[in-house]
């Protein structure tokens, strides 16, 4: 697997996930505006939404699960580190991505990218909970592969704060690639993500994205998600 081809592997996303540009058009909230952190209740994961403190109504999310969705809302900056098989950084790649909500805030999109000197890698996901399989569910494009979409499955687990994706795309040859994604919530500002491919019994760590919680909207991001 290419160095480029591990970015598809990120949840979307990682979650997993991983988030499409469709022409839906999402909530009223702006760019601008990714600063207003939610907060985590410890008392069922429940999130507080934005504007409650300015005395609005707050927003009633249709679960649990989905209003979990908050703490992944907003522009984050990215830094990707590549491993080689021997766990050796092979390179490090800086970017972008901007989530938002969809259909009512029902689902989140994520706009992911990152640039190097020879091209500009490009994702979106979208990601969503299942209530019948009682798991998060996504979908995961990109501008390298030709092999159709990535499916994500994911579970959250409160006492870690972690999400993990498990990740299934088809190589080249219409083999199945299994990956598994554990991202980790430090806290309301900060984030990393490990993608592992999953090879029989082994886990074989290919690499790791650190996010952090952008504060304004600088241009060079700006550019990034201009269609």
């Amino acid at each position: 697997m290419t160095i480029l081809n591990h970015g598809r592997m990120i949840l979307l996303v990682t979650a997993g996930l991983s988030t499409l540009s469709l022409g839906v058009g999402s909530d009223d909230r702006t760019f601008d505006q990714a600063d207003g952190v939610a907060h985590l209740f410890r008392d069922g994961g429940l999130l507080k939404a934005r504007g409650q403190s300015t005395g609005e109504k707050p927003f009633e999310y249709v679960s649990p699960e989905v209003a979990r969705l908050e703490m992944l809302y907003g522009v984050w900056r990215v830094t990707e580190r590549h491993f080689d098989a021997k766990g050796k950084t092979v390179a490090i790649v800086k970017g972008a991505e901007k989530i938002e909500w969809l259909l009512d805030r029902r689902a989140i999109r994520r706009d992911y990218s990152t640039t190097t000197d020879t091209m500009i890698f490009r994702a979106f996901g979208i990601l969503t909970w299942n209530d019948a399989e009682k798991k998060y569910h996504g979908v995961w494009f990109d501008n390298v592969s030709t092999a159709g979409p990535a499916t994500v499955k994911g579970v959250w687990d409160e006492k870690n704060r972690t999400m993990t994706f498990n990740v299934q795309s088809l190589a080249q040859n219409g083999s199945t690639m299994r990956h598994k994604v554990v991202e980790r919530f430090e806290d309301g500002e900060k984030r990393v993500a490990t993608t592992y491919l999953v090879d029989g019994k082994k886990m074989i760590k290919r690499m790791e994205v650190q996010y952090k919680r952008a504060r304004s909207c600088p241009g060079r991001i700006r550019m990034i998600f201009d269609d």
